[in-house]
């Protein structure tokens, strides 16, 4: 679990997010864990207190839970902690849709997934997949709620023992009440035969379910409806799970109003203004009032023409409900459809610049390859003799001297320490329009194309030569890197193989010299 690269804040962590852990135990992680990170201001340690201290608000107080979150976005970001900006979008994403600020929430829902997508170790992606898709609930867009549920629960199944035991039972408990939304009993069925180790709070919760889908079901008397509704309210007033219940509560009612009569329906309304009394969470006003609405015409002023101008007021304004819902939702999949081709492209953009430096790059140095060199400069000769007659090309082949030794002495690893050593210098030697180029091995070569005369270019050598000298080698008589370098100065050579031969003959010659030095041929 990579939450942090301090131990104590892991154990705490690990505490705060343990379903086991009691109440008590977390007020004394999340105060210890606030104790440390305001101690070292660390603002790794700080957003994970004010996502702690989200969590406790969320089913209280939504504003106070906002205001949490953005304090963890805030210092998540300026500590550069990917894990905690996904959990403040996750969280935040839930927040807005609890407030009914659907495309708000979405914002944040597809900011959190690309993390998620990016970042697989955190095996965070079904939970936002799962969360996506109760957004739809909320808009009764039940098709598109199921795709991405029911994908979150794939993809959750693969990864069962990285997440908590809790995950799956609640993910097949929201495709078990979509589907009975749905009215899809036999899916429903499937879905309760499914093994998924449900605790007892969840079990009961698809039982009130499945009640409701037995009410809905019902086509006999009112007295027979009564005795069903009468059942399925002692069990609901024994749960105090507000979403579940509310949501099934408000099928129930719309049903009664329908095929039933008035006692019952004001046994439903009296429980859902209970319960309403007791969560700050808005998503399912507009329903709840459309069916008090109901329940007032059919009821209270019974009789009351369909021409009324508040009933026609009412039933226009409920069908602009519906198709706002509807928008709502089809905008919502065209923010995922236009977000996913951004990032497709981005991804296709990343892909295709890492397949280039696999091409151009030598994988260690980072430098350009042996095969990008040669088809470079090769093109620039040409180019630069049509354009100017007047340019100089100089071309330096570079080798350490006795770099065999230093890997059998030191070891392979130090003999890598040299290389990024060597390369670290020749990238500072450079200017505007210089290629540096590793050959292979501890084999290096210089490009440039410029107007050069030969005091500079021996200046600018014996300056490269002191630079790598610098290099300390632990070796009792070397003590320092030591190299060997061919230059060749042209202002004639357009052909690249030609130019190799002499900067090549050049640097043999150092070497017959006795290495540590270099030689520069002019072909003038």
């Amino acid at each position: 679990m990579k939450y942090h690269d301090k131990a104590k804040y892991q154990n705490l962590m690990l505490l705060l997010e343990d379903d086991s852990t009691s109440v008590e135990e977390m007020e004394i992680a999340l105060n210890k864990l606030e104790e440390l990170a305001t101690k070292e201001n660390d603002l790794v340690g700080l957003a994970a207190v004010n996502f702690y201290n989200a969590l406790k608000y969320s089913e209280i107080d939504i504003p106070k839970t906002i205001e949490f979150g953005e304090k963890t976005l805030s210092y998540a970001q300026a500590g550069n902690s990917q894990f905690f900006v996904m959990r403040a979008y996750n969280s935040l994403g839930i927040d807005y849709s609890e407030k009914a600020d659907y495309l708000q929430s979405m914002n944040y829902y597809i900011k959190a997934y690309h993390i998620a997508t990016k970042n697989p170790e955190y095996n965070f992606e079904p939970t936002i997949l799962n969360n996506i898709g109760n957004l739809f609930v909320w808009l009764k867009d039940y098709e598109t709620a199921i795709n991405f549920i029911e994908s979150s629960f794939e993809q959750a199944s693969k990864i069962r023992d990285k997440l908590s035991k809790s995950f799956l039972p609640q993910v097949a408990l929201n495709i078990i009440e979509l589907y009975s939304y749905s009215e899809e009993y036999s899916k429903v069925d499937y879905w309760k035969s499914v093994n998924v180790d449900m605790d007892e709070g969840r079990k009961e919760v698809v039982e009130i379910i499945c009640m409701m889908n037995d009410i809905v079901q019902y086509q006999g008397d009112i007295q027979g409806l009564d005795e069903k509704i009468s059942i399925y309210l002692e069990h609901v007033k024994r749960n105090d799970d507000f979403i579940y219940i509310f949501r099934s509560l408000l099928r129930v009612l719309e049903y009664s109003i329908d095929k039933g009569n008035q006692e019952i329906c004001l046994k439903l309304i009296d429980e859902m203004k209970q319960r309403r009394k007791n969560s700050s969470l808005a998503m399912h006003d507009l329903y709840f009032y459309e069916c008090l609405y109901n329940y007032d015409i059919k009821y209270v002023r019974k009789g009351i023409s369909p021409s009324n101008n508040f009933t026609k007021y009412y039933e226009t304004s409920k069908r602009m409900n519906e198709i706002l819902k509807t928008v709502c939702s089809k905008n919502l999949m065209m923010e995922i459809e236009l977000d996913n081709a951004k990032n497709q492209k981005n991804d296709i953009l990343f892909e295709r610049t890492i397949l280039l430096q696999k091409v151009e790059k030598d994988s260690f140095t980072q430098l350009y390859n042996k095969v990008y060199m040669d088809a470079k400069i090769s093109e620039d000769l040409k180019i630069n003799r049509i354009k100017s007659e007047n340019k100089t090309a100089v071309l330096y082949f570079i080798d350490i001297d006795y770099f065999k030794r230093i890997n059998d002495t030191l070891g392979h690893q130090k003999g890598d320490e040299i290389l990024l050593a060597v390369t670290s210098k020749l990238l500072e030697f450079k200017h505007e329009g210089t290629l540096v180029g590793r050959y292979g091995g501890d084999e290096f070569i210089i490009y440039m194309s410029g107007y050069f005369d030969y005091d500079y270019i021996d200046k600018k050598t014996q300056k490269l030569l002191d630079e790598l000298k610098m290099i300390e080698i632990p070796i009792e008589d070397m003590g320092h890197l030591t190299c060997s370098i061919g230059v060749v100065l042209s202002k004639t050579t357009r052909d690249f193989k030609a130019l190799c031969k002499k900067a090549d003959l050049a640097l043999y010659e150092v070497k017959e010299a006795g290495r540590n030095g270099y030689i520069i041929k002019e072909d003038v």
